[in-house]
């Protein structure tokens, strides 16, 4: 998802960081499964049944070039084995070779053709591919902009547990984009990607919390999502998590607490952090200060 697109939902001190287009994701389960068997075999074996035609061989040899598996890598060589995978209808075979498309390794650059092949693996019912497809169709890339296309092949994903996926669902239906807008759906969505450990979705689900927005408003629950995606070192989490510690909202007020993960979202980057720390210190005595400044070590050491 274009990250120009996002916006913050509610009037909360965060900044939401967005998700830049993944359109490499990571390689499915089945197929790291099937690279990783390659292990105990020779280099030699694969390629023999490679030369011989056999589709998952070509997929294991192409792997292997592409990541420097059992052979020096070579990305032109990868994408040549491919190719033959892929023609013969290996879906993953035709994800990866997509993704080389789409960046311009071991061939030319070509959104266009990455789509098709995209397009192949997805309709095959690849979650990484649908994902992928989905982005394209949202960005534009390779094709016209089709936000009804992107948001199908999101929900497809989605409904295979990709959780990136669920979160970009969820983000088009509370956008309104492609599709109705419901903020209910929408928070189902997000706190099914939650549930699976995407920061930023735990974000938007402390929001709509925060704001009563899609949910029964609720500090506590707000705050426990923003703490988990804190604990995941997400600065505008953090961010989040220090702000409702000095207010009070959600949890017990507690200035030292407040501006010690105010103090560890600031060396995250966090602008909101950085401008409210300013402030914190003004108040703070020298002995919050120092105590502030042990509990952030413990923070840190406890992740």
């Amino acid at each position: 998802m274009i990250a120009a697109l996002k916006k913050s939902v509610l009037p909360i001190c965060l900044a939401v960081v967005s998700m830049s287009p993944a359109l490499l994701g990571d390689v499915n389960d089945d197929l790291k499964h099937s690279i990783l068997l390659t292990d105990a075999q020779t280099i030699e074996s694969i390629r023999t049944g490679a030369l011989e035609g056999d589709p998952k061989a070509e997929l294991q040899l192409g792997t292997a070039y592409q990541e420097g598996k059992l052979i020096a890598k070579d990305l032109g060589e990868a994408a040549k084995w491919f190719h033959l995978a892929a023609g013969k209808g290996n879906a993953d075979a035709q994800y990866r070779l997509g993704a080389m498309y789409y960046q311009g390794e071991g061939v030319a650059q070509d959104f266009p053709i990455a789509l098709d092949w995209y397009r192949k693996a997805a309709e095959q019912g690849l979650a990484d591919a649908q994902y992928a497809l989905a982005e394209m169709h949202s960005v534009p890339l390779g094709t016209k902009q089709d936000l009804a296309a992107a948001v199908e092949w999101y929900r497809k994903a989605a409904d295979q547990g990709h959780a990136q996926a669920q979160m970009d669902f969820a983000w088009m239906v509370s956008q309104g984009r492609g599709v109705s807008k419901d903020d209910v759906e929408a928070a189902k969505w997000y706190r099914k990607a939650a549930d699976q450990g995407v920061a930023e979705a735990q974000i938007r689900l402390g929001q709509l919390y925060f704001g009563g927005v899609g949910v029964e408003k609720d500090l506590a629950e707000s705050f426990n999502w923003f703490k988990k995606a804190a604990d995941q070192g997400d600065a505008d989490a953090e961010s989040g998590v220090a702000w409702m510690y000095l207010r009070g909202n959600g949890v017990e007020k507690d200035v030292v607490r407040a501006h010690a993960w105010c103090s560890i979202a600031a060396e995250h980057g966090s602008e909101g952090a950085m401008g409210m720390i300013e402030s914190m210190e003004k108040e703070l005595t020298p002995e919050q200060l120092e105590e502030s400044k042990k509990l952030k070590q413990e923070l840190l050491q406890n992740r």
